[in-house]
């Protein structure tokens, strides 16, 4: 059974109103622009807003009926904020069994040392929160979050307020802990590589309403996703290795528009990934070369061309069922006649491979 929403949420000039159903496993990403009511949605699921009307169900329970909900305490959830919730008194082992001790009785499956284990807090458990960087402690509140054994995993912008450093180190520790944690999560970003890399579903929140949803293999094949301008030119692959080059150290993956070489061999035939391409990592040429260092020439079909910048174009290709994002030159439109079913080839030069 999943978590349904049919509410309303009033403040001031602004109301939430969403009408929908979330997935009852994997995570689920809402995503949109600051100030278009993500947090107000966390915070309705977890009782933590006043003025709802209408309806949250989880599994079978209501949280929420008409006017009135259940405590927070009762609804068997966590909540991962974007600043983190942690005890200064306490030490990280401290924190974590907080989590934990609030759910000895339901014989959790996540104990305090596996906790610290997955997010990888090991290390500082006897230290003080005080001594702890912004990363560190933010990897210990999901630590004491995921030793509650919630039935339901919220969280809010967790990596909104780390460096950069921090954003990636967290970034895959959580690609890492979604793999091995069967808890369904909500997971509210503003980044939309975080959505390609981490969600299995995405809502896409606009001004209070949502703007489209859906499973993320399926929705990445619209071109028109409400998606900023600036964030938009990221391709997102899911592949299978179909073989190992040993000698060279490389490894093909395969998908449904092709063979994708990629570095490394740290993965075994038919393991799968994500693959990340850039759009200024993507070329066009009418000929397929056959002198080129670049390994990665896949036959495509023009679908649309866009001028994005005075200079610029967003081209997007169909590669198979695959849709690839190319970013150019308005010169190099013009030189190569790129439009709408033109066959071209797509050169690759570099992707980003996650787990």
């Amino acid at each position: 059974m999943s978590l349904i929403l049919d509410i309303l949420v009033r403040r001031g000039s602004f109301d939430l109103s969403v009408d929908t159903e979330f997935a009852s496993k994997g995570v689920t990403a809402v995503f949109g622009p600051s100030g278009c009511g993500k947090t107000t949605l966390l915070r309705s699921i977890a009782g933590l807003e006043n003025s709802i009307q209408g309806k949250i169900h989880f599994r079978g329970r209501a949280f929420h009926e008409g006017l009135a909900g259940i405590p927070p305490h009762t609804r068997d959830l966590a909540f991962v904020f974007q600043e983190p919730a942690l005890f200064p008194h306490l030490s990280v082992e401290g924190n974590i069994t907080f989590g934990f001790e609030r759910v000895r009785e339901k014989t959790p499956l996540i104990g305090v040392s596996e906790a610290a284990e997955l997010t990888g807090v090991t290390s500082y458990l006897k230290r003080s929160t005080n001594q702890l960087s912004g990363g560190e402690k933010q990897r210990v509140a999901i630590a004491q979050a995921l030793a509650s054994n919630p039935a339901l995993l919220l969280m809010d912008e967790p990596l909104s307020g780390l460096d950069a450093s921090s954003r990636s180190s967290l970034l895959t520790m959580l690609e890492s802990v979604f793999q091995k944690v069967d808890i369904p999560v909500v997971y509210v970003t503003h980044d939309w590589k975080e959505v390609l890399r981490l969600a299995d579903h995405v809502v896409f929140l606009q001004s209070g309403r949502i703007a489209s949803r859906g499973d993320i293999p399926n929705i990445l094949q619209q071109v028109d996703l409400p998606i900023p301008e600036e964030q938009s030119g990221v391709t997102l692959i899911e592949a299978k290795v179909s073989s190992v080059d040993e000698e060279f150290a490389l490894s093909q993956f395969s998908f449904p528009g092709g063979q994708l070489t990629v570095p490394g061999v740290d993965r075994s035939t038919g393991d799968t990934a994500r693959i990340l391409i850039e759009s200024q990592d993507v070329s066009i040429a009418l000929t397929a070369s056959e002198d080129s260092s670049i390994l990665n020439i896949l036959p495509a079909t023009v679908k649309s061309v866009a001028i994005t910048e005075s200079n610029k174009a967003r081209v997007t290709l169909d590669i198979g069922s695959t849709i690839l994002r190319a970013q150019v030159t308005r010169k190099s439109v013009k030189k190569l006649g790129l439009s709408p079913g033109l066959s071209v080839f797509a050169q690759i030069k570099s992707v980003a491979l996650f787990p």
